[in-house]
């Protein structure tokens, strides 16, 4: 799976952990989330999920908004994230955290 990188961070949050999720029948990795922390202890997580013919994936929260990412990419904004597809929607992204929706957005049109 190719692994976007993450150009933006917002101010304070510095990189805490990475995971990614193996199984027998997968040894290569098709799932992984990013931690960051700020200094009041709040943390943001980027996660990226590959998508292939028989995986479904679904995120909690009700859909609020969609934007147009800077890609065209469509966008959908829920209570505290944004997830879109990526990559020739082979890959769903998501981001979560106590964030601002233009904090939300910036991250997401900095996903490369």
């Amino acid at each position: 799976m190719y692994i976007p990188e993450i150009q933006y961070v917002p101010d304070g949050y510095t990189f805490m952990e990475a995971y990614a999720l193996v199984t027998e029948e997968n040894p290569k990795f098709d799932q992984l989330d990013v931690h960051y922390k700020n200094n009041n202890g709040n943390y943001l997580f980027v996660g990226y999920v590959g998508l292939n013919d028989n995986k479904r994936f679904g995120i909690g929260g009700e859909v609020i908004d969609s934007v147009i990412l800077k890609n065209g990419t469509k966008a959908n904004l829920r209570d505290k994230g944004i997830d879109f597809l990526y990559d020739n929607d082979q890959m769903v992204v998501y981001i979560s955290g106590l964030l601002s929706r233009e904090e939300l957005i910036k991250m997401a049109n900095h996903i490369k």
